[in-house]
């Protein structure tokens, strides 16, 4: 009889010790789950607010790269000194945008990226295009000073003295070209003008000794 209470006791306290583990251990895992469920909360707060961070900074990179390429081409730099009529910084749609970022709103942050990549595809356009149309205006300036000096070597190659009312037209026409600028137009005219003015001297010179070859005579 004593050993059967003896077992029973036993068992019983087997028992209790098992349910006391199991509890501990149900415990301990409910324990670790909230504190990986904190950690991961923290985590993702921490990656939305590193990713808010990081498109803010992308957007203030874009705007400021887009502003840049702007007044590459002049678009924020007016030649009067008015207040330009394109000023990414102090459009409302930029402060909308602005205010909508720090509310992470995703959405209208790649709405602003759009707009931004479509304006600097414009900016890229309008550059594009002023610079196509100033190459034009060169090649156009560069063929009249080619088609006024042929005109000075033609007046050079008649050996006429009669020629110095001619060449001081061809100086007048000289004068109305604009360099805008442009070495290559400002040395196409500093090389014709010296070409006219050796032939005005060269001219003056034969004027000189034809009045002394008559005084001697």
């Amino acid at each position: 009889m004593f050993k059967y209470h003896s077992s029973e006791k036993d068992f019983n306290s087997r028992h209790r010790d098992s349910k006391s583990k199991k509890l501990h251990s149900a415990s301990e895992q409910e324990r670790r789950y909230k504190l990986c469920a904190e950690q991961e909360k923290l985590l993702r707060e921490r990656a939305s607010h590193q990713s808010s961070i990081k498109q803010e900074q992308n957007r203030d990179a874009l705007k400021k790269f887009y502003e840049r390429k702007a007044k590459e081409v002049g678009l924020l730099n007016c030649v009067s000194g008015e207040k330009p009529s394109i000023n990414l910084a102090e459009s409302s749609e930029m402060s909308q945008a602005k205010f909508s970022l720090k509310r992470n709103n995703s959405r209208n942050s790649r709405d602003l990226i759009e707009r931004i990549k479509a304006g600097y595809t414009i900016i890229k356009f309008i550059k594009y295009h002023i610079t196509r149309q100033k190459t034009r205006q060169i090649l156009s300036e560069l063929y009249k000073l080619r088609t006024i000096e042929n005109h000075l070597i033609s007046l050079k190659s008649t050996n006429n003295n009669d020629i110095k009312d001619p060449i001081h037209k061809i100086l007048e026409q000289l004068d109305k070209i604009k360099c805008d600028k442009s070495n290559v137009i400002l040395a196409r005219k500093n090389q014709i003008l010296k070409l006219a003015q050796n032939m005005i001297g060269s001219l003056n010179e034969k004027t000189l000794n034809l009045n002394y070859s008559l005084d001697v005579y």
